[in-house]
């Protein structure tokens, strides 16, 4: 992880999606152990300051006036990962916004 290089956007929906197409794929010849059933889990390394949604380049700032698009379009994601019945886990590194990963994971939490 030290050798990747940070910069340019991360619009945390288009990874979401991306995550979720894959648990899609992979549930389609989930492999069993015992006759348990292996789902798929994805695991959210980020810093919880998600870029704009439709930015494809240009500096990695986060954009206040946009935030309620880019959470609308996190949680809608997240829900549709969590709908699926897999399991997702956010893990925050650097100086990470905290509410921003307590918030998106009580979308998960709130189901319980």
């Amino acid at each position: 992880m030290e050798r990747i290089t940070l910069g340019g956007p991360s619009p945390l929906y288009g990874g979401l999606i991306m995550g979720h197409a894959c648990t899609i794929s992979a549930n389609e010849n989930a492999p069993s152990f015992h006759g348990l059933i292996l789902t798929p889990t994805l695991i959210v390394i980020t810093d919880g300051r998600p870029t704009e949604t439709r930015l494809l380049s240009g500096p990695d700032v986060q954009d206040e006036s946009h935030m309620e698009e880019i959470l609308s379009d996190v949680a809608t994601a997240v829900r549709e990962i969590d709908g699926a019945n897999n399991l997702i886990f956010f893990i925050g590194v650097g100086d990470y916004n905290k509410s921003f990963i307590e918030h998106t994971s009580a979308i998960i939490a709130s189901k319980l």
